[in-house]
């Protein structure tokens, strides 16, 4: 699924990682890839959690985490994430609140909703309407 967000330094789109995920708590978090930034979205309770969602992502956690191998066992620096606690690197990571945020889909009530309305609107749905929504983008 896609988001759209307005922020003070423009637009920005980009994917939601695991949307209602977290009763529509949603966390705009960015990277840099190359010579650009790519943007997600995480709902989770609070940072922490995001970065343990993104850490543990198939699609999306390669862009934050660091093969054991090349971390020092002996370095109490290293920041850890996921749910096996491996290393990642955070040292350019943004976040913040992902107010204003958008979930994008044209099967969505005006083709879009807030993540707090999306939760909401799915709440009734069948785990297939849930699926069929998520893929329809």
């Amino acid at each position: 699924m896609k988001f759209a967000i307005k922020t003070r330094h423009g637009d920005i789109t980009g994917d939601v990682v695991n949307p209602g995920g977290w009763f529509g708590k949603a966390w705009l978090i960015g990277y840099p890839l190359g010579n650009f930034s790519f943007h997600v979205i995480v709902e989770a309770d609070h940072e922490q959690d995001a970065i343990d969602v993104l850490a543990d992502s198939d699609k999306y956690g390669h862009a934050i985490n660091l093969d054991e191998k090349d971390v020092d066992p002996d370095d109490e620096n290293v920041n850890r994430a996921g749910n096996d606690w491996h290393p990642v690197d955070l040292e350019n990571v943004t976040m913040q609140k992902a107010i204003g945020a958008i979930y994008l889909s044209p099967l969505l009530p005006g083709g879009g909703l807030s993540p707090a309305a999306f939760t909401k609107y799915i709440d009734d749905m069948s785990p297939d309407e849930y699926n069929r929504l998520l893929n329809t983008i």
